[in-house]
């Protein structure tokens, strides 16, 4: 059987022999940049040899890499390939072995457009090893991630490197991130969690104007115990008041004892 195996930037000379066949011994690691290519284990479809320690970067030229396996056969627990996309194989996002040929994976993180691959093989058996073919693939945009309430979103795109800003409705304070930006992947991830508004008005305040927002001390989470609280609402000459009760919670130990209309005094 004669073998004919073209690799991207990932292989040694070749060498013609009389037969006219042409064969490529594949490196133990490298550079690979490219919109698709190949990765062998060193010495496909032979055996690879035993003591390797490789390492490829595969970069493409945007979205995440797309690897798909079709040999696969390493000695099991012995010999590990391994998936990573940010360099760190400590927390890989695959780490293969055995003779199961593995599902495709997808690696990659937004901005950074690469996956790293590192094949190590014990000093014992070995087998035939890998041939994957990589490609790149644009990333999934990220799940709306709602609106938290008594507050504003603005930005409406959630495609990768979007952001979202969010505001708090007067009365409220922001706790968390003002701003998410979409990282994309296959898991979709925001860059911060949602942030939400919490009350910001103490025990009583004094509201002065032709509309507002009076809140019990820490709203939505609960108040405290042991409040006595009072609130002030002041309008121009002529004005009546009106409220509206957009939420009610209240114990059966806490009561609202009274509202009552104050005139104003020159």
């Amino acid at each position: 059987m004669q073998y004919f195996i073209v690799l991207l930037k990932n292989f040694s000379s070749a060498v013609f022999q009389s037969s006219l066949s042409v064969t490529f011994s594949a490196l133990c690691g490298g550079y690979v940049y490219g919109k698709t290519g190949t990765i062998l284990s060193p010495g496909f479809p032979d055996f690879y040899p035993n003591s390797l320690n490789c390492t490829w970067t595969i970069e493409v030229s945007h979205g995440k890499v797309h690897l798909v396996f079709h040999t696969f056969h390493l000695e099991e627990n012995h010999d590990y390939l391994s998936i990573t996309e940010d360099g760190n194989f400590q927390v890989p996002v695959a780490r293969l072995t055995g003779s199961v040929l593995p599902p495709s994976v997808k690696a990659g993180l937004y901005g950074n457009f690469s996956a790293q691959l590192q094949f190590i093989s014990d000093f014992s058996m070995s087998y035939e090893g890998f041939n994957i073919t990589f490609s790149e693939y644009d990333l999934e945009p990220c799940e709306g991630p709602g609106v938290p309430a008594s507050s504003r979103r603005m930005g409406l795109s959630f495609q990768v490197g979007d952001s979202l800003n969010f505001s708090c409705f007067p009365g409220y304070r922001l706790e968390g991130e003002s701003k998410i930006t979409c990282l994309g992947g296959g898991r979709r991830v925001w860059s911060n969690m949602l942030p939400r508004c919490i009350g910001k008005m103490s025990c009583g305040a004094s509201s002065l104007g032709p509309e507002g927002v009076l809140l019990s001390p820490n709203f939505p989470s609960n108040y405290s115990n042991n409040h006595e609280c009072i609130y002030r609402i002041t309008t121009e000459k002529g004005k009546g008041i009106r409220l509206k009760v957009g939420f009610f919670a209240l114990s059966l130990l806490t009561f609202i004892t009274h509202i009552m209309e104050v005139p104003s005094i020159k």
